[in-house]
């Protein structure tokens, strides 16, 4: 029965990356056949731009994640000489990775007193920390991905060129956070990876049709006077901009963090270990949930400050625009930080609150 069901996750997996491939093909054609409505030969050059970009990010980051160690084996039992020797294989593979610092290797991982005491405690101490040192290396490249997802669709405002940012985006941050750990999650682990990014990329084009009256409301109650009705179209762009690229940036850090956690040597298979009563479906919740609670929590600190440039870069389009009055500009100033705080504590509050059946 057990095996059924994981044959069904992995054929929904497969079905939603299919459904994905037409989806982005399907994107792929209207900004085509958008660029065409501005120039033939313009649209000519995009689209296979866009076919090469598809293919090279494809093929570079298939092949250098399987040219990546293959996930080891989880031993049966712990108190046995082949957990001992899982152990010393994980740490042979951190030792090698170029990705920790020095000092972590000679005085953690190859210290006289771990060599000495040979205990599977300290050893387990060791593994914790070094993986420690790799998972804020990983979270760094989360959160400049996020960033660079909020900027490009808070500004460009499109579903169709959106969706393919953020497939992008997506897919070379699975690659990086691959690298950063020197393996490759598991090819079950893997197929649900990148139907998350599928499934991420499909909600990327469905943002532009949500409602943000929740957000958008209480910014306009606050206003009174003349400067009002020049000003609701501005603010309207705005919270749907910020908007559309703060649900973007939680969605990639979302897939990030479920990336970090498939590709990590020994704190994956120590949750497997806590839920291995419960089963894999409750493993797989819970790194489901634990994933969208923690890009809930640092959303604020990755917004922040790319918001701060799409709020220039628009208030400097108003500055130069002559039918605009000074004092709607003034006003649109003001509350740009009045709309990050209601954008950032909406999210945090689905976040926190809701548990996506999506494919982790």
């Amino acid at each position: 029965m057990r095996k059924n069901i994981k044959q069904l996750i992995l054929i929904c997996c497969v079905v939603i990356i299919v459904l994905f491939i037409i989806f982005l093909i399907n994107q792929t054609v209207q900004l085509v056949n958008f660029c065409n409505s501005i120039h033939p030969l313009f649209g000519e050059i995009v689209k296979y731009l866009l076919i090469a970009v598809y293919a090279l990010l494809i093929i570079f980051s298939f092949y250098h994640l399987l040219r990546l160690p293959k996930p080891l084996k989880w031993p049966e039992k712990e108190n046995t000489k082949e957990y001992k020797e899982f152990l010393l294989k994980i740490k042979q593979r951190l030792i090698k990775n170029k990705n920790l610092s020095s000092q972590m290797v000679d005085t953690g991982l190859c210290s006289k007193k771990l060599e000495a005491d040979g205990n599977v405690q300290a050893l387990e101490h060791a593994i914790r920390e070094a993986e420690k040192e790799l998972d804020k290396l990983a979270n760094k490249d989360i959160k400049t991905t996020a960033q660079a997802v909020f900027v490009s669709t808070a500004v460009s405002q499109s579903g169709s060129l959106d969706s393919i940012v953020v497939f992008i985006a997506q897919v070379r941050m699975v690659w990086r956070i691959a690298r950063v750990y020197h393996q490759r999650p598991a090819l079950r682990e893997m197929i649900k990876l990148y139907a998350n990014v599928a499934g991420t990329s499909f909600a990327a084009r469905a943002i532009e049709d949500v409602d943000v009256a929740e957000i958008f409301e209480p910014v306009i109650s606050s206003f009174s006077g003349v400067a009002v009705i020049n000003i609701v179209p501005v603010i309207s762009i705005l919270t749907n901009s910020i908007f559309s690229g703060t649900a973007n940036a939680l969605l990639t850090l979302r897939t990030g963090i479920i990336t970090r956690k498939y590709c990590s040597l020994f704190s994956y298979f120590e949750s497997k270990r806590k839920y291995k009563k419960e089963g894999e479906k409750q493993l797989r919740k819970f790194i489901r949930v634990s994933a969208i609670r923690e890009a809930g929590k640092i959303l604020g600190e990755v917004i922040m400050e790319p918001s701060k440039q799409v709020f220039s870069a628009l208030l400097g389009t108003l500055k130069k625009a002559k039918d605009i009055p000074v004092k709607v500009v003034e006003e649109v100033g003001k509350v740009s930080k009045d709309i990050i705080t209601r954008i950032g504590d909406f999210f945090k509050k689905k976040s926190g609150g809701d548990e996506s059946d999506a494919p982790a």
